[in-house]
């Protein structure tokens, strides 16, 4: 299959959160025959910075490898086999740039895990602008992640690039999996990302429910 899946980990605590989350993800892929390539980096010093730092990784390995790209969050719970994704990925006549995630049948409520990137320059000029997107926001220092900054990126892409949605089961939430569940999103629990959701104005009963933790430890 030409396809690569990517992702990393970096805990930026004590709690090994991300540690954990690769060694269930590997498992995993192992397990449905998925060729991969997760790598352990330094920590940035925060859970901002280490979500930040994914588009240059991405980039980084849009040229390292020849396949097309799936970017996976190393908390991915992946629960069964990647159909729908497989036989897009083997259509070469299909014409899609650029898969998301969404838990709503648009563009709006696309998450920055999964992304499947058809290894083109047309998903190269968008991880670019993405990447041009998040280096403003650390200019003017704002308090937010990877994907707030990917909603405008997506937004301001005028017909170059060519996006299309994967089904609800690729994006679903923790507590409301069934048994047609493709990923399960992960929640981290650690206190740098409750910290930062703080400063983006978000109560505490909105972050502790975004911060449930690994449910199959």
């Amino acid at each position: 299959m030409n396809l690569k899946v990517i992702s990393y980990y970096c805990d930026v605590d004590d709690s090994k959160y991300y540690e954990k989350s690769y060694h269930r993800l590997k498992e995993q892929l192992d397990k449905y025959g998925y060729d991969y390539h997760i790598e352990k980096l330094d920590s940035l010093g925060s859970y901002k910075e280490n979500c930040r730092r994914k588009i240059d990784f991405i980039i980084e390995k849009f040229h390292q490898f020849d396949e097309n790209i799936l970017w996976l969050d190393v908390d991915t719970n992946l629960l069964n086999p990647m159909t729908q994704l497989e036989y897009i990925n083997n259509d070469e006549d299909l014409d899609v740039d650029i898969l998301f995630a969404s838990g709503v049948p648009e563009l709006i409520g696309i998450k920055a895990s999964p992304i499947w990137f058809k290894n083109n320059k047309q998903s190269l000029d968008f991880l670019l602008q993405w990447k041009t997107a998040i280096d403003t926001s650390r200019e003017q220092e704002h308090e937010n992640f990877d994907h707030e900054v990917l909603f405008q990126a997506v937004a301001d892409t005028t017909g170059y690039c060519k996006f299309g949605l994967l089904g609800y089961e690729y994006c679903t939430w923790p507590g409301t999996v069934t048994d047609e569940t493709v990923i399960e999103m992960g929640l981290s629990d650690v206190e740098s990302k409750k910290d930062s959701l703080r400063k983006m104005g978000f109560d505490e009963s909105k972050i502790e429910w975004q911060s449930v933790g690994l449910n199959n430890e």
